[in-house]
């Protein structure tokens, strides 16, 4: 009767170890990743990622000053789940501070600035000021950054289009 007693209080603790299905720790989804960098109204790369794996990096061509239309070097490739799951680790640094505002406390002028949103669920997004100076923009700017150069990666091998934007112009005088 003893035997039987320890063989069954050690499968119960045996199996009190085991995590339960649900608890698990899981990573909320962070559903289509959008990221876009500026500079005075211009893009200067942007990326879209898609949990299924659809990848697109795009870089501005040329002079990102001169006249319109800008140009881009676009770059897209299918199926790279594991692109995306580097874009979206690279990305994670910055998630925490979605929802929120960085104060600065001191700002730099006309320097780069953009917007990575992530569709979730929940949609959310968070905001970089390169010129702001905090603490939470080094590290959004170096999660940016290591998105860039996983996106840039993962579509290397991808043929490039070139791709024209053109503005809405002005009527003329």
């Amino acid at each position: 009767m003893l035997r039987i007693f320890v063989t069954a209080f050690s499968l119960l603790l045996v199996g009190a170890c085991a995590p339960h299905p649900r608890s698990a720790s899981i990573a909320p989804p962070d559903g289509t990743i959008n990221l876009r960098i500026m500079s005075w109204g211009k893009t200067v790369f942007a990326v879209s990622a898609a949990p299924d794996g659809n990848l697109v990096f795009s870089k501005a061509k040329g002079d990102l000053f001169g006249q319109p239309p800008q140009q881009f070097i676009e770059h897209r490739v299918t199926g790279d789940v594991a692109g995306y799951r580097r874009i979206a680790d690279a990305l994670a640094p910055a998630r925490r501070y979605a929802g929120t505002t960085v104060i600065c406390e001191q700002r730099i002028t006309d320097q780069p600035y953009g917007r990575v949103q992530w569709s979730g669920p929940p949609a959310h997004h968070v905001d970089l000021d390169t010129g702001c100076i905090a603490p939470a923009t080094s590290e959004i700017a170096a999660a940016v950054e290591a998105a860039r150069a996983a996106a840039e990666a993962a579509t290397a091998s991808a043929p490039s289009n070139e791709v024209i934007v053109i503005e809405d112009l002005p009527p003329s005088q």
